[in-house]
């Protein structure tokens, strides 16, 4: 193929769109669509050599420019730092979550390039991306393309996205003389319309961090903007200004130490007038991960926790029990971890525990010119501005005010761009782990169900279901059981059948519930279980032997799928990095067969967590174990006379809690199965299952429940202990 005859204008064309993003300080976003050897053509004749300085490279090969190449599935490690120009890889993939992150990375000034096949090629077949979702490479024709077109569609009619085409009258517009002159008037130089440091809103964010250090305690601050706002800048800065004041240390801490690169760069430039710089870094602004801070728990006059939304809720609620000075910073709109669902979802905790608590949000752009291109492009392809419409006020009091249950079609989803974004939305609110990614699964994976609850058209709740199971293959399943395989696409399959070796997990066909969400406007009404009860009959329909959930660990969500039939099958042992938390399997039966081998394993979990509470699951926390235990199919008995005499004993201080330890165990269990174990308060619950059941050292029970030593400790055993048995004789 010989070399196109546009050339020269390309290379001019793309000097003209730097020397315009340099001189209004926006991004701009560059594509190249053409077949693979058009794009190494151009490449080898390093048509884009003139961007390539502080360039990044997205993708899985190496290509014929000199700058840093990264794969996409590593991107997230860049996070925190700014390139003027970043070359994405279309023919590696394109994934929707590397994408996002990536348009983070450029600065003011700087182009998005994206190198992709013929636009029309690319909208016909699944990229090579989306093997990410499959369980083997033989599926992947079976899905659907809806999220590529959509990405065609928005590139296509975005007037301010460059495109160029081999052999088009599209690079040509413009005649190389006028595009000469333009350049030449151009002013030259990078960030020319670039932001002075600090901005308005960031005087502002410093002094409300300041407020936080200084002012009364358990008042935590959070910080809310979009990329490019400078909220991890005003942390370094505010770090700066209360150590050079007051000689405060502060611990930041963060997904990644790169993701607060620009707070230590602020912070460090800052107090650039102290001799010994670095020791200044090392002993006063420190960061460390979300888990070795819970773990170790270091004192600090003042904690900083950056991108705090892509940070398991659970940890930053440890955090907040510990410390009573704390700065919280969250992107609103984003790929990093959704602000939007945390400021509905810690806002719970943050009104429970520190009522006081202030926010602010920062919107003046620092690192780009307001109203960037690039941005706009982003947010709008990408769904990161998608919001619940405005609620009318009129609130539901029951399921007999009209609420429909309707389940749509991936073309329909696909082709409602409004019902997109509600939905979007209302998985971002539900969900902290909700990313770009989720956007191609619902509307481009063959075995997703999307189920919606809806009053007079407005979007009150909604779930995802992934098809699993059905595959009849006794080595998948034995190999999965030796830990040799794990398949795509079936979590709760494979799961099972590694903690039990049943293959039956894998043979039966199933639905997994992967999302559910409902608007924070309508809870505790009833939808979240009709839409349950629903996703029971359209299984039912299809024939399907049993659904299924995993999800982490809390004391408010097992009760919920308890209470909507759900039984427990599986606990992890170790806290999902996720989540924070131990993942849990539950299921539902509907076939017979489903229903024979869930009463089997049922049975068969409860003895293996029972004889694992004071093994694998001894650090599990109490209220956790008090809710498994209760969720549990135990069964009440009546107490002999030999029983009774033996705890009445130990209740009596006639005989030591080791030798009564065998029949404790029994009988606290007995008072779980009938619910008489909450007449007791809380601690008192609490000390009984961490003794008798995870056999937790004295050490711990005294300092946990804070009791004098082991004295106490025995007494408020005994105290325990005799006032279930009162109770049980009354009954």
């Amino acid at each position: 193929m010989e070399l196109p005859p546009e050339i020269d204008h390309i290379r001019l064309r793309l000097k003209y769109l730097k020397a315009k993003a340099q001189q209004d300080f926006h991004r701009y976003l560059v594509v190249f669509a053409g077949s693979d050897e058009w794009i190494m053509q151009l490449l080898n004749k390093r048509l884009l050599s003139s961007s390539t300085s502080n360039t990044l490279v997205i993708s899985s090969r190496k290509l014929p420019i000199d700058a840093e190449h990264c794969p996409a599935k590593k991107l997230r490690t860049y996070l925190g730092s700014e390139v003027e120009s970043l070359i994405w890889d279309g023919f590696s993939g394109l994934n929707p979550d590397g994408l996002g992150a990536a348009s983070g990375l450029v600065k003011g000034g700087g182009l998005f390039i994206l190198l992709l096949p013929e636009l029309e090629k690319l909208a016909a077949q699944p990229d090579v991306d989306y093997l990410r979702m499959c369980t083997h490479a033989e599926e992947l024709p079976s899905f659907g393309t809806r999220f590529l077109q959509r990405l065609t569609s928005s590139i296509e009619n975005d007037a301010q996205i460059s495109v160029f085409k081999p052999n088009t009258e599209k690079t040509l517009i413009t005649p190389l003389s006028e595009l000469e002159a333009t350049l030449l008037a151009c002013p030259k130089g990078p960030d020319s319309g670039g932001i002075s440091l600090p901005s308005s809103d960031q005087h502002t964010a410093i002094k409300a961090i300041e407020t936080v250090a200084l002012g009364h305690r358990n008042r935590p601050l959070v910080i809310y903007a979009d990329r490019g706002r400078g909220k991890s800048s005003a942390l370094g800065l505010a770090a700066a200004k209360l150590h050079q004041q007051h000689n405060y240390k502060i611990i930041i801490t963060a997904p990644s130490r790169r993701a607060c690169e620009s707070a230590f760069q602020h912070y460090e430039k800052a107090v650039s007038n102290i001799n010994n710089v670095e020791q200044a870094n090392a002993d006063l602004l420190v960061f460390m991960p979300p888990d070795e801070i819970i773990e170790t728990r270091p004192e600090c006059h003042l904690l900083m926790v950056d991108e705090a939304a892509s940070i398991p809720s659970p940890l930053l609620k440890s955090m907040l029990e510990t410390y009573s000075r704390m700065v919280f910073s969250t992107t609103v709109q984003g790929y990093e971890g959704n602000g939007q669902g945390f400021a509905v979802r810690f806002k719970k905790e943050l009104d429970q525990h520190s009522p006081h608590w202030k926010s602010i949000e920062l919107k003046q752009a620092i690192r780009w010119a307001d109203n960037d291109p690039l941005e706009s492009w982003i947010f709008d392809f990408l769904l990161l501005d998608a919001k619940l419409p405005e609620t009318q006020n009129t609130l539901l009091t029951s399921l007999t005010d009209s609420a429909d249950i309707y389940w749509y079609s991936q073309n329909e989803l696909a082709e409602n761009n409004t019902l997109l974004k509600h939905l979007t939305a209302l998985l971002v609110l539900a969900h902290y782990q909700t990313s770009p990614s989720d956007i191609r699964l619902i509307l481009d994976h063959p075995k997703i169900h999307i189920g919606v609850i809806s009053n007079k058209s407005r979007l009150l709740g909604a779930l995802l279901i992934m098809e699993e199971g059905g595959i009849n293959d006794p080595d998948l399943a034995e190999h999965i059981f030796q830990g040799r395989r794990r398949p795509r696409g079936q979590l709760v399959p494979q799961a099972l059948i590694a903690a039990t070796g049943a293959a039956q997990f894998m043979i039966q066909s199933s639905y997994r519930i992967m999302r559910i969400a409902i608007h924070p406007e309508f809870t505790n009404l009833g939808l979240g279980s009709a839409l349950i009860n629903a996703t029971y009959d359209y299984a039912e329909n299809k024939h399907i032997d049993f659904i299924s959930t995993s999800f982490g660990v809390t004391p408010e969500l097992v009760p919920f799928w308890s209470k909507n039939q759900f039984g427990i099958l599986k606990l992890g042992t170790h806290k999902d990095g996720a989540s924070g938390t131990q993942s849990m399997i539950m299921m539902r039966a509907i076939s017979a067969q489903s229903d024979q081998l869930f009463t089997q394993y049922a049975d068969i979990f409860k003895d293996t967590f029972l004889f694992g509470l004071s093994r694998q699951h001894r650090a599990l926390s109490t209220e956790k174990v008090l809710t498994v235990l209760e969720n549990l199919p135990l069964t009440s008995t009546q107490i002999n006379s030999n029983e009774q005499s033996q705890l009445q004993a130990f209740a009596e201080h006639f005989r030591s809690f080791d030798d009564s330890l065998a029949i404790l165990h029994p009988f606290i269990l007995n008072c779980v199965a009938d619910k008489v174990i909450h007449h007791l308060n809380k601690p008192q619950i609490y000390l009984l299952l961490m003794q008798v059941f995870q056999g937790r050292s004295v050490q711990t029970a005294v300092q946990t429940f804070k009791l004098k030593g082991k004295k106490q400790l025995d007494g408020e055993l005994r105290a325990g202990v005799k006032a279930l048995l009162d109770l049980k004789n009354r009954l």
